[in-house]
């Protein structure tokens, strides 16, 4: 059920859902005026007090203005390596929703320590007792309790903007939010960088920036491409662009996958293949079981199976079951702004070292 739900809230905020789509905002604008004014009570009451500081410990906070899917996983995971190389001791906190995010930053950052959990202030203070010195905190822009140097809040460039909040639109906070933020960051997949450029333009004509705040814009592109089988035995990746997979151009394929956004990944695997893919799709954050891998496979028949590195991390114990499987994986690059991220990460490791931590 909850699957079928997602599917008509996307269709419905992107203006695909038809007169269903167009009764359905209507009927659901009394539900956005509560979610504002909850909102806003919520934003004035942390307002008027900090959030609580842990002694030592910087926070680098990552977050959204909508809800997931922006990029945040591997955001947070560049953000991590970057600090690792700037030498700092870095840890991630998660909120523990899903340990698919906990199993895919221990692969792609083995040597920093990732720490899940609701209390994300507990989990500072754990952190910081393990010999960290900064803490990056994923899906942070609205958790207040726990005081940031840095707040970082991810756009999707997909998304319309401006838009309204949930449940009628996917934003979680009007764009007026944004003023808290020191950096906001334009993801894109499918969207150019020229859309990127409209919306940052979008954002300095509403005047929703402080005048500190910089802006940066990264594309989430298709990266190594491994089978599942080697994905599992931490062989090396194979890169798309040398032919690591060649003969699967032009032959129709799956894309299975349980993330927020996952038309996002099949219009990714159809650009790479050239041909038809059918999307199946479960929940964000759904466990595969072996009956779901069975089911998965028989429908598939002979065609190759897409996920995502997200996915693996739950697939590999089904490799066998799953047969022909690939694992595409993911590239950041940057139109622009990267200069501009890495000096504030360069202004929370200074400070840190300025406190003698």
């Amino acid at each position: 059920m909850r699957r079928p739900l997602e599917r008509f809230a996307w269709r419905m905020w992107r203006g695909q859902a038809g007169v269903v789509g167009d009764v359905a905002q209507l009927l659901l604008l009394p539900l956005e005026c509560v979610w504002r004014l909850a909102t806003r009570t919520r934003n004035r009451r942390y307002d008027r007090r900090r959030g609580e500081s842990v002694e030592g410990l910087s926070v680098v906070s990552l977050g959204n203005l909508a809800v997931g899917g922006t990029g945040k996983t591997p955001l947070a995971a560049w953000t991590a390596r970057c600090l690792v190389a700037m030498g700092a001791r870095p840890a991630l906190l998660l909120r523990g929703y899903g340990q698919d995010e906990v199993a895919l930053h221990r692969s792609w950052n083995p040597e920093v320590p990732v720490e899940a959990g609701a209390d994300r202030v507990e989990s500072a203070r754990r952190v910081r007792a393990a010999g960290a010195d900064v803490a990056v905190l994923d899906d942070g822009f609205q958790h207040r309790r726990l005081a940031r140097g840095l707040d970082v809040v991810l756009l999707a460039s997909e998304d319309p903007l401006p838009g309204p909040v949930l449940p009628r639109g996917p934003y979680r906070e009007p764009l007026s939010a944004l003023r808290r933020a020191d950096l906001v960051i334009f993801t894109r997949r499918s969207a150019t960088p020229e859309e990127a450029r409209a919306r940052q333009a979008t954002l300095l004509t509403a005047g929703v920036l402080s005048e500190d705040a910089g802006t940066a814009s990264v594309h989430l592109g298709p990266g190594p491409v491994r089978r599942l089988a080697d994905f599992q035995q931490g062989g090396k990746a194979d890169d798309w662009s040398k032919g690591g997979m060649a003969g699967l151009e032009g032959r129709t394929s799956v894309a299975l996958t349980a993330i927020a956004r996952p038309h996002a990944f099949r219009e990714t695997i159809q650009r790479l293949t050239g041909s038809p893919v059918e999307l199946v799709a479960y929940a964000d954050h759904h466990d595969y079981s072996a009956e779901d891998v069975r089911r998965v496979r028989h429908e598939a028949g002979a065609r190759p199976i897409f996920i995502t590195e997200k996915d693996a991390v739950k697939l590999v114990a089904h490799a066998e079951a799953l047969g022909d499987a690939w694992v595409v994986g993911q590239r950041l690059t940057w139109d622009w702004g990267e200069e501009e991220v890495l000096e504030r990460l360069r202004a929370v490791v200074a400070a840190r070292e300025e406190q003698g931590a």
